[in-house]
């Protein structure tokens, strides 16, 4: 069988692919929107804005059935895949890369770099502070989600860490005894959390205000 490890380890690993992703994803997305503008780019932003006033539950059933269809229910892929896109994200970086030099993006295409390398050796360093304060709120959803995995997983070897201590917990009816080791579990399960905010508590608060001021 698969122990609270295993679950633990699937929670670790579905949590940091989505985070690093989803964030360089839209760091990338947030720069050529901003200094690489294209025709309907701007329609391409409204659209992402007027997306993120969508409840998040109002796209369960398309992206469920998106996922069904795919053939991807009990897999990592309907974990991972679904939660790269974070428009709040995109607008968040882009508010950030309005205030970096046009003269500096500037240099560096004179300088031979292309799209994506003018992104990460230019760009992304400069976003470090924002990369930080952004990742832990992302980092900490994507490890307690719950709704989505009890939709598209039901087997044990694909099932994350909130599942597990919900199976758990509704074992507490049959099983008193249970409780301790679901105490135990919900401890063990926030201390990631704990530990990536005061591990990272100063570029956090930097990152707050990142880009508030453009000059």
């Amino acid at each position: 069988g698969y122990g609270f490890a295993h679950h633990y380890l699937n929670s670790l690993v579905v949590t940091l692919f989505i985070t690093i992703a989803s964030i360089l994803a839209a760091s990338f997305v947030a720069f050529v929107l901003t200094k690489r503008p294209f025709p309907g780019s701007r329609t391409l932003f409204n659209l992402m804005l007027v997306s993120m006033m969508v409840p998040w539950e109002v796209t369960i059933i398309p992206n469920f059935l998106t996922v069904a269809n795919l053939g991807w229910i009990n897999s990592y892929s309907a974990l991972m895949v679904p939660g790269l896109a974070k428009a709040f994200v995109v607008f968040y970086f882009r508010q950030i890369i309005l205030s970096v030099s046009n003269e500096l993006i500037d240099a560096a295409t004179m300088d031979g770099a292309g799209t994506v390398r003018t992104w990460w050796s230019v760009v992304l360093p400069l976003l470090r502070p924002g990369l930080a304060a952004i990742a832990i709120p992302v980092a900490i959803t994507e490890w307690n989600s719950f709704l989505w995995p009890l939709l598209v997983i039901n087997d044990a070897q694909h099932m994350t860490l909130p599942l597990q201590l919900g199976k758990m917990a509704g074992n507490i009816s049959y099983n008193p005894q249970s409780a301790a080791v679901l105490m135990a579990g919900s401890l063990i399960a926030s201390l990631p959390a704990i530990v990536a905010f005061l591990f990272f508590q100063r570029q956090f608060v930097n990152g707050l205000t990142a880009g508030a001021t453009k000059g």
